[in-house]
């Protein structure tokens, strides 16, 4: 009930005029599908608490709630497209509920910034070449948003010990297909990644707040699936 008022607060907010009962209905159908233990309702709303904490490091809030609304609303562990499916169900879901294009399309590639292994170290720039001023503000805009939504996602890698373990448990049951071997070898690869990184955070305050946590966090769990 909580989640749903604020939806619908959000939605008030800017603009939306469309079925959002019934946009809800569907983000919450998904959220709570059998086999989710992670990537639940209880993820988004840490999410968005993190946002709200966090307002001053997005150029466009409003953006970043919505992209947070859906990032995960598509979830297969078997998949690699994820990130893109649920920008497009933000896409659709937008037009429904009035959304204008150009904040859907924001939102949607914020919500492809949570590609986090997909995209790793890409800095969610401009692309390289002449721009306007204008495309270049926006460009940059764009960029830093991208960095905050990326550190609000990852912000459960520099959680505190016992809640960082209760997410590894809860990822590791949702990926209960693989065996032990399997999942060792592949939640090791995506350990060293992380690890490798010049840094896990890219805004100054995420980093400065959760870094030295989060690679011991990351540390230790490789250190147990070896």
């Amino acid at each position: 009930m909580i989640l749903l008022n604020r939806w619908l607060l959000f939605l008030e907010a800017i603009g939306a005029c469309g079925d959002s009962p019934a946009v809800f209905a569907d983000l919450d159908r998904r959220y709570r599908e059998p086999g989710r233990f992670y990537h639940t309702w209880e993820h988004v709303a840490e999410c968005l608490a993190d946002r709200d904490a966090a307002h001053d490091l997005c150029d466009t809030p409003a953006e970043v709630e919505l992209a947070l609304w859906f990032h995960d609303a598509v979830y297969d562990p078997r998949a690699s497209d994820n990130e893109a499916r649920s920008a497009a169900l933000l896409r659709e879901a937008a037009g429904r509920l009035g959304i204008g294009t150009n904040l859907a399309d924001r939102a949607a590639g914020l919500v492809m910034a949570t590609a986090h292994l997909a995209g790793t170290g890409d800095s969610h720039g401009p692309a390289a070449g002449p721009v306007s001023a204008r495309d270049a503000a926006e460009g940059a805009s764009l960029a830093r948003d991208a960095a905050a939504i990326r550190d609000i996602d990852l912000s459960i890698l520099g959680a505190p010990p016992a809640r960082f373990g209760a997410y590894e448990a809860a990822v590791r049951r949702e990926y209960a297909f693989l065996s032990d071997s399997e999942w060792r070898t592949g939640r090791s690869r995506v350990l060293r990644i992380f690890l490798g990184l010049p840094r896990i955070y890219l805004t100054a305050a995420f980093h400065d707040r959760l870094e030295q946590q989060a690679r011991a966090n990351l540390a230790g769990s490789l250190r147990r699936l070896a």
